[in-house]
């Protein structure tokens, strides 16, 4: 099992993570959540993974994909 997949499902079932998640404003922000839980991300797998997390709490969520894009710029 990949650490998205770990990291996504710890999301999943943690509500404090998920209001953590939803405040970050870069990927390293991200990142750093995920190296707290012992998942270790790259901005590029989280940046390829984006489009399919779509739950609310993901910073990028209904904000569209040049939103999207802007976020990952420069990771």
């Amino acid at each position: 099992m990949s650490s998205i997949v770990e990291f996504v499902r710890l999301v999943e079932g943690d509500s404090g993570l998920q209001a953590r998640i939803k405040v970050c404003s870069t990927p390293a922000e991200v990142i750093a959540l995920a190296a707290e839980h012992q998942c270790v991300l790259t901005a590029q797998e989280l940046r390829k993974f984006s489009r399919d997390l779509s739950a609310s709490y993901w910073p990028w969520s209904a904000r569209g994909y040049d939103w999207r894009r802007q976020f990952f710029a420069g990771s």
